[in-house]
């Protein structure tokens, strides 16, 4: 065991026992979570952490790492979790407030809000470190308890190997290019025709790998060319979902929530005379203008039931991205007494941004033309800790990775005067944020 592990597992192992009479009054059906405030010389020691999953928000200076699962389950448990007093014991320190991280399936999937309690969790704010330790009363003794939280901890701790380039065999679109150009057409002309608005339509890049690559390093390397994005690798469907997200559906903090409207997309260079060119016309765009005013406006009715004000910007502003960038509009309000996180994020989604509109009416489009989404693309994830605050993110800018298969998705919001061309091009630039992260064949 290396001098870094051993002193921080050490800490924690005290810190264990210095609170086992409280442990030890655990009630049958009760979930605890002991937070221990890690001291200042473990921000060195904390590098290159491993685990199930992470969740890292360059802007916000927090990262969560990840192992186990304490508890899961349905939205109505996670209810319970969140507003029944004595159901979820805290205990220790009182600023690292245990969460749960959440997820609802894409856009043209049934909702169904899933959640988990991790057993471990390595949480950072700034500069500051803390552990948060969860497990649910289930008749083990708490040295048994305690080996878990002990392991569990000691492979966040261990350094995983480096990631090499993930170097990619083969790859197929689905469907190909001069198949979804024609469901783009057929797209712009059912909007002429006045059924419907807007669409949002998706392509997958299936990819084979020539080894299996841990997904939750590339985490790292997705946060530092992706400053502006929630970045995360979470848990699904018997493999991971790595994600780099611009789009926060929801972010409470109290009573107030913020929401972003993002649509609209142009190419970023990183050049300024090509970026400000590209940006202006952009803004200039009417179906661009357009595109983004049916998301900002489907997303403000919404919070307008949930807020008792609500503001938001008479004209959109940017979101520079590594690869694109997007009109931007930022609402911000204050909820009414008694709405929580999970009631806005299951109302707002899916947006116009990821479905189209109105919803209803551009879904059972998606679904003629036979567009099935997995992997979580155009989902939601999120966490919630356990005084109500949290984030949901919109699952955009992905890639599912299960052993040496890996599945990438983009998709463009289809307007009447699309070009698809032009639309498959812009697909073609957000998936390059996955595929940068990967070495040619």
């Amino acid at each position: 065991m290396n001098a870094n592990l051993h002193g921080i597992s050490g800490f924690l192992e005290r810190a264990i026992a210095a609170s086992g009479e409280t442990l030890a009054t655990l009630a049958p059906g009760e979930l605890v979570s002991l937070a221990i405030a890690l001291p200042e010389s473990a921000e060195a020691r904390c590098q290159g952490l491993s685990g199930d999953c992470r969740w890292v928000s360059p802007p916000t200076g927090r990262a969560f790492y990840a192992a186990g699962k304490a508890v899961e389950g349905s939205r109505d448990e996670l209810d319970r979790l969140l507003s029944e007093e004595g159901v979820w014991r805290r205990i220790g320190d009182a600023s690292a407030l245990p969460l749960a991280f959440f997820t609802l399936p894409p856009a043209t999937a049934t909702q169904d809000l899933s959640f988990f309690v991790p057993r471990v969790l390595f949480r950072r704010e700034g500069t500051a470190w803390n552990v948060v330790l969860s497990a649910a009363h289930d008749g083990r003794a708490l040295q048994e308890i305690a080996s878990d939280w002990l392991g569990l901890a000691a492979g966040i701790l261990s350094p995983a190997d480096p990631v090499g380039e993930a170097r990619i065999e083969r790859s197929q679109a689905s469907p190909d290019e001069a198949t979804w150009k024609i469901r783009v057409a057929e797209t712009s002309a059912a909007i002429r025709d006045g059924r419907f608005d807007k669409a949002v339509l998706a392509r997958r890049l299936a990819l084979r790998l020539a080894e299996p690559v841990d997904p939750n390093r590339l985490v790292d390397r997705l946060a530092a060319t992706n400053a502006g994005s929630n970045v995360f690798s979470l848990p699904h469907g018997g493999g991971h979902v790595v994600a780099a997200s611009p789009e926060r559906l929801a972010v409470k903090k109290g009573r107030d929530i913020l929401s972003d409207g993002l649509a609209g997309t142009a190419r970023h260079a990183g050049e300024a005379p090509a970026d400000d060119a590209a940006e202006a016309a952009l803004f200039a765009s009417a179906k661009e203008r357009s595109e983004h005013a049916i998301v900002v406006d489907a997303i403000a009715a919404d919070l307008e039931d949930f807020c008792e004000t609500l503001e938001r910007p008479a004209a959109p502003g940017f979101m520079q991205l590594s690869r694109v960038t997007h009109l931007w509009t930022p609402l911000s309000g204050r909820l009414k007494p008694g709405i929580g996180l999970l009631d806005v994020a299951e109302r707002l989604h899916p947006t116009p941004a990821v479905s189209g509109f109105p919803r209803e009416t551009a879904l059972a489009w998606l679904k003629k033309l036979g567009e099935e989404r997995d992997g979580l693309y155009s989902g939601l994830a999120g966490w919630v800790d356990a005084d109500g605050d949290g984030e949901a993110a919109v699952v955009l800018r992905t890639a599912f990775f299960a052993g040496r298969e890996a599945s990438l998705w983009a998709g463009a919001g289809i307007m009447a005067q699309s070009d698809p061309a032009a639309e498959w091009m812009e697909t073609e630039m957000k998936l390059a944020t996955m595929l940068d992260l990967f070495a040619d064949k």
